[in-house]
C-alpha cells in the first residue's frame, strides 16, 4: 500500500497525500465540501475514518479509506441535537465527537463486529525476543502482532504469567519496567476476537535474561569559551562528579544505563567569572565508553535569557 496521510483541511475538505518521499508530499485528492464539510480533525481506524466538522453543525461524515489516495463518502452520523465538533476518535466500533458548545461527548456506534468462524487469533511477541539481555530496572515496551481472521478484539501482554497490560488497538504494545531482582523474565501475550465467547490466541512464550546494569562511562574534555582547555572544572552526571586534569579532560565512570539520554554539565570559575556548559545528549552504552567531545563553558545567561546550556535540559 502506498503510504499515504489524512489532511482534516477546513478549506480544502478531506485531502489525501502521497507520502512516499516524506520530504515531497504529494496532494492526490479531496473529497467535496458537501460530502465532507469543513473538517478541522480527522481520525481513522481500519478502513473507516470520520471528521470533526464546522459546517455541517448536526451530522459528522464518515469516510471509506481503503484507498487511501482516493477517499470515499460512506454517509453522515447525524447527532441527536445540533451541535459543531472540535475533535474526533475512532475505535473498531465506535466514534467519539467533542462538542464545544455543549461540552459534550457524543458516542456513536457505527459498525456490529460478528464473528462466527471459531478461529482464534494469531499473535506473537515481536519485541523483547529470546536474544534481548534486559537489565534490572529498564523501561522497556514490549510489541506484539496480532491478526484474525474479522478482526482483533484485544491484546493481553503477561509477564511471569501476569497480565500487565491490554490494548485494544494498533500498534499493540506495553510499557513495563524491569524488576530490580529479576534475573529472568518470561514475556507471553494472548489475543482474543470477537467471538461469543471470544476465541483466545495465545503467543509463544519469549524468556529472556535480566542483568545488573554494567553502567557505562563518558570521557571528554572541557573548553573555555575561546576553546582552551580548562583545568579543574567540576563535571557531574547522574549524582556522579569528577574535575578535569590539567589538559581539560575528564573521566566520568559509574553512570547508569536504564535512565535515557545522559547529560555532561560542567562549571568552572575563571577569572571571578562562573562558566558553565553541558554536553549534547549521550545514549548510553551499557558496559561501554561514550565520548562526549568538547565541552564549551560560557557565562551564566542572565534573568529572562536562555543559553545552550539551558536548552539542553529537559
Amino acid at each position: 500500500m502506498m503510504p499515504a496521510a489524512l489532511l482534516a483541511d477546513a478549506q480544502r475538505s478531506i485531502t489525501s497525500a502521497d507520502i512516499g518521499n516524506p520530504d515531497k508530499p504529494v496532494l492526490s485528492a479531496s473529497l467535496a465540501a458537501n460530502l465532507v464539510g469543513a473538517p478541522v480533525d480527522i481520525a481513522a481506524f481500519g478502513n473507516i475514518a470520520m471528521t470533526a466538522d464546522v459546517s455541517f453543525g448536526r451530522v459528522i461524515p464518515i469516510v471509506n479509506i481503503s484507498s487511501p489516495l482516493n477517499p470515499s463518502s460512506v454517509g453522515f452520523w447525524t447527532l441527536g441535537s445540533p451541535g459543531l465538533s472540535s475533535s474526533i476518535a475512532v475505535d473498531i466500533s465506535f466514534g467519539y465527537a467533542i462538542i464545544p458548545a455543549t461540552s459534550t461527548l457524543r458516542i456513536v456506534k457505527y459498525q456490529d463486529i460478528v464473528d462466527t468462524g471459531g478461529k482464534p487469533p494469531t499473535v506473537q511477541i515481536t519485541f523483547p525476543t529470546a536474544a534481548t539481555t534486559l537489565i534490572q530496572g529498564q523501561p522497556v515496551t514490549i510489541t506484539a502482532t496480532a491478526t484474525d481472521d474479522v478482526a482483533v478484539a484485544s491484546v493481553n501482554f503477561l509477564v511471569n504469567g501476569q497480565i500487565v497490560s491490554t490494548t485494544a488497538s494498533q500498534p499493540y504494545q506495553a510499557g513495563y519496567t524491569v524488576l530490580q531482582s529479576a534475573t529472568t523474565l518470561t514475556f507471553g501475550a494472548t489475543a482474543a476476537d470477537f467471538g461469543n465467547p471470544p476465541n483466545v490466541g495465545t503467543a509463544q512464550n519469549v524468556v529472556g535474561p535480566v542483568i545488573a546494569d554494567p553502567l557505562t562511562k563518558v570521557t571528554g574534555r572541557v573548553v573555555d569559551p575561546t576553546g582552551n582547555p580548562v583545568s579543574g572544572a567540576a563535571v557531574s552526571a547522574l549524582e556522579k562528579s569528577t574535575t578535569t586534569a590539567s589538559n581539560g579532560t575528564f573521566t566520568l565512570a559509574g553512570l547508569a544505563t536504564i535512565q535515557g539520554p545522559i547529560l555532561i554539565s560542567a562549571s568552572a570559575t575563571l577569572n571571578g567569572t562562573q562558566l558553565f556548559g553541558v554536553s549534547a545528549p549521550l545514549t548510553p552504552v551499557p558496559g561501554g565508553v561514550i565520548p562526549a567531545g568538547d565541552i564549551k563553558l560560557s557565562p551564566k545567561p542572565s534573568s529572562g535569557h536562555r543559553s545552550s546550556f539551558y536548552e539542553y535540559i529537559g
